[in-house]
């Protein structure tokens, strides 16, 4: 086995520069001998994966050798099996970067797919890199209030650091505020609002999930009332707003009478499904500093 150098450049899918960061940072990840560093940077529009302490056999890295990043169709499976998951390693790394900065900085202007695959090389070092061979390209999925500056990257690394990662849910949660039409906006918001308390009950107690993911869901009044309680110890401060929610939800599905929501009534309901599901992770991380912040932030 032999150490290789991988360098991995994303393009940032970034519809706009509503959020900010005062420049570029790096957050590092260790997995056994491998250490993986990001360095992402707004102004510059990417970010850069590095990966250090990979190995790869030297018959892979003779095969490596006589391609080009266009010949993903002459490489060998078993050296496929060897090379991919090194740049997986990046690729993931910067996916949950990304997204714990779309979504627990409120950086909405991240698309729902957080980054593009602009590079993938490998080397013996540094300064000597050659294009990992691909046959297709990959898209990855990944106002702001809080930019990201010293205090919030050293939250950001922190909460990486403990093995965080943004609910599912949120993805509904980020349709419903970029949605123009209030009907579909209500729904979506909904759906995140089931799905939140779900997630974070199994991940509190995972002996739930099985329950949670094979039997009927049980109504929000109860998943966020008795049975939050139970399991996280309060019941959410948001269950009147959001049984309401789900009532005016399954007339929107279910009725065929041209049932209407106002526009700014579903604004308003969005941001109180926000707050409810940034409380349930205060709850399921009462440590992390970067989701206490911002929850505080939501309630202002």
């Amino acid at each position: 086995m032999t150490s290789i150098y991988v360098e991995c450049e994303y393009t940032l899918a970034k519809k706009g520069s509503s959020s900010e960061a005062d420049g570029s940072y790096i957050f590092q990840e260790i997995i056994g001998n491998i250490t993986v560093e990001v360095d992402v940077s707004y102004s510059r529009g990417s970010a850069i994966a590095k990966v250090f302490g990979a190995e790869l056999p030297e018959d892979c890295i003779d095969e490596l050798k006589q391609l080009t990043w266009l010949d993903g169709d002459k490489l060998s499976s078993s050296c496929r099996d060897s090379i991919h998951p090194i740049s997986k390693l990046a690729s993931d790394f910067t996916r949950r970067i990304l997204s714990t900065l779309k979504y627990h900085l409120d950086h909405d202007d991240f698309s729902e797919h957080t980054f593009a695959i602009k590079s993938q090389k490998w080397g013996l070092s540094k300064d000597d890199l050659h294009g990992i061979p691909s046959s297709f390209s990959i898209v990855a999925s990944g106002g702001s209030i809080c930019p990201l500056r010293e205090d919030s990257y050293e939250q950001v690394k922190a909460s990486l650091k403990a093995g965080i990662k943004p609910l599912l849910a949120m993805r509904h949660l980020h349709r419903a505020r970029h949605e123009h039409s209030p009907h579909h906006k209500w729904i979506d918001a909904t759906i995140a609002a089931e799905l939140a308390i779900k997630e974070v009950l199994a991940r509190a107690n995972p002996n739930l999930e099985s329950l949670l993911l094979e039997l009927p869901s049980p109504p929000l009044s109860k998943l966020y009332g008795k049975i939050m309680e139970e399991y996280l110890g309060e019941q959410s401060p948001y269950r009147k707003s959001l049984i309401k929610g789900a009532e005016v939800r399954n007339a929107l599905v279910h009725r065929h009478d041209d049932t209407t929501v106002d526009g700014q009534e579903a604004v308003v309901y969005v941001q109180e499904v926000d707050r409810a599901i940034f409380h349930l992770l205060t709850l399921l991380y009462p440590n992390d500093a970067l989701i206490q912040g911002t929850y505080a932030r939501k309630k202002l």
